[in-house]
């Protein structure tokens, strides 16, 4: 069985051993590459529909497993659809 900071045994961990658990996520999450960032950012900046607002929590990515040519390549083709 894998633990989750989604069960309950997980939940109900005192603070401290909660935020020891928790501790390695730290060091699993991986930082959006600077070309998708550039490239999402420049898509924003040029798409307007006139009337579509989104808000600017739902923009946010942290964390990625692929390597940066191909999220670029997945970013450039759902931004061209």
């Amino acid at each position: 069985q894998v633990l989750s900071s989604e069960m309950e045994m997980v939940k109900q961990l005192p603070e401290e051993e909660y935020e020891s658990f928790m501790e390695p996520v730290k060091y699993m999450q991986a930082s959006l590459p600077n070309s998708i960032k550039t490239t999402c950012d420049e898509f924003l900046i040029n798409y307007d529909d006139g009337f579509t607002e989104i808000p600017p929590q739902k923009l946010l990515h942290k964390n990625w497993i692929e390597k940066e040519e191909v999220l670029k390549d997945i970013t450039i083709r759902i931004l061209n659809t």
